[in-house]
C-alpha cells in the first residue's frame, strides 16, 4: 500500500490583509534514482516509469494549483476547492502505477530474501546435531572462523545445521549470538549468491525511492488547499467568498 496522506496543515504566511495561503512546491520525485537498469529487468523498468509519471503529474498539478490560487476571478473558497479537486485529479493517474510497481518490487525483494535465507541442503537430524555439538565444543572466538572455513571449502553442511529451514533458532542460540547468525547468513549468501545479494540491495534502494516519491506526491496534494476552507468550516469564510 502507498503511504497515507500526510496530515500536516498547508503553509500560510500572515500579512496585513490576514492569512495568505502558500501553495506547496512541486513534489520531490527522482526517476534518475532508478539507474543502471538491465534491458530485461521489467520490475525496475516499471518502477522508473512509475516515478517518471509521478514527477510529471506532480509538476503539472503544481503549476495548475499555483495558477488557481492567483486567479483574481475566483473567490478564496472557490480557489481552495478548485485546487483541492484539480490537484487530486492530476496526480491520480500516477497513484495506480506507483502502487502496482511497489507491489512488484516488494515481491521481488521477498523472493530474493528467500533464496539467500540459507542453504537448502538436507541433513539428517543426527548430522545436524553432530555439527552443532562440534561447534559448541569450540571456544567462542573460534566458531565463526570454523564456519567461514567450511563456507570457503564449498560445503553448506555447517551453515545448514544452523540456518536450515527446519532448524529452530533455539537449537543454535547457545552457539552463536543473533548478530553472529546474521553474519553467517550474509557470509554464506555472498559466497553462494553474490549476484542476488547485489540485486537485493538495488531493489531495496529502488523501493525506498518509490516509497519516498509516493509519500511526497500525496503530501503535496494535501498541501494544495486548506481543508478547513474546502469543508466550509473556517470562521469568517462562507461559500460565496469572505465575510
Amino acid at each position: 500500500m502507498l503511504p497515507p496522506f500526510n496530515a500536516q496543515p498547508p503553509s500560510r504566511k500572515m500579512g496585513m490583509s490576514g492569512t495568505h495561503f502558500v501553495p506547496p512546491v512541486s513534489p520531490s520525485l527522482d526517476p534518475a534514482a532508478i539507474h543502471n537498469i538491465e534491458p530485461k529487468d521489467r520490475v525496475r523498468h516499471e518502477v522508473a516509469a512509475a516515478l517518471a509519471l509521478g514527477k510529471s503529474c506532480g509538476d503539472v498539478a503544481c503549476k495548475t494549483v499555483r495558477e488557481i490560487h492567483v486567479d483574481p476571478t475566483l473567490d478564496m473558497p472557490t480557489r481552495h476547492r478548485c485546487a483541492h479537486d484539480q490537484s487530486f485529479k492530476l496526480i491520480a493517474p500516477a497513484l495506480g502505477p506507483m502502487e502496482a510497481a511497489r507491489a512488484k518490487i516488494v515481491k521481488a525483494i521477498e523472493e530474493s530474501k528467500k533464496i539467500i535465507a540459507g542453504p537448502t541442503v538436507e541433513l539428517s537430524d543426527d548430522q545436524a546435531i553432530e555439527i552443532r555439538s562440534r561447534l559448541a565444543g569450540l571456544p567462542k572466538d573460534q566458531r565463526m572462523a570454523a564456519i567461514a572455513r567450511s563456507i570457503a571449502k564449498g560445503s553448506d553442511a555447517v551453515v545448514a545445521a544452523l540456518l536450515g529451514a527446519g532448524v529452530d533458532r533455539f537449537l543454535s542460540e547457545g552457539i552463536l549470538s543473533d548478530i553472529e547468525i546474521d553474519a553467517v547468513r550474509q557470509q554464506w549468501a555472498l559466497a553462494r549468491h553474490p549476484g542476488i545479494v547485489e540485486r537485493l540491495a538495488v531493489l531495496e534502494r529502488d523501493e525506498r525511492a518509490l516509497a519516498i516519491g509516493a509519500a511526497a506526491l500525496q503530501t503535496f496534494q494535501r498541501g494544495c488547499s486548506d481543508p478547513a476552507i474546502v469543508a466550509g468550516n473556517l470562521q469568517g469564510v462562507v461559500a460565496g467568498g469572505t465575510k
